[in-house]
């Protein structure tokens, strides 16, 4: 804590801001279907999730300055499948 911070967080007036920061996403995928035989499919998929979110610099009400990162960059890439069987017996 700097100086003067535990006599404004006793006399109630804790520092504080209000900023807004920009957040960009993105969303792609794609998937295919193989009919394995008559009765078995392959299904598989990818996706590919990307963020970022900006930073800032802010003046706290208490008159200190504070700078916020960018968060950077997050990438999730998750793929998968299934098989799938079409296993009822007509009678």
């Amino acid at each position: 804590m700097k100086n003067g911070d535990a006599k404004r967080i006793a006399a109630g007036r804790a520092a504080h801001f209000d900023k807004d920061s920009t957040c960009y996403s993105l969303h792609l995928g794609g998937g295919y279907l193989w009919a394995i035989d008559s009765q078995n499919n392959l299904d598989v998929y990818a996706k590919c999730f990307w963020t970022r979110q900006d930073g800032q610099n802010a003046k706290l009400d208490s008159g200190d300055r504070g700078k916020f990162a960018d968060v950077g960059k997050a990438i999730k890439a998750p793929a998968g499948g299934r098989i799938s069987c079409d296993c009822c017996v007509a009678a």
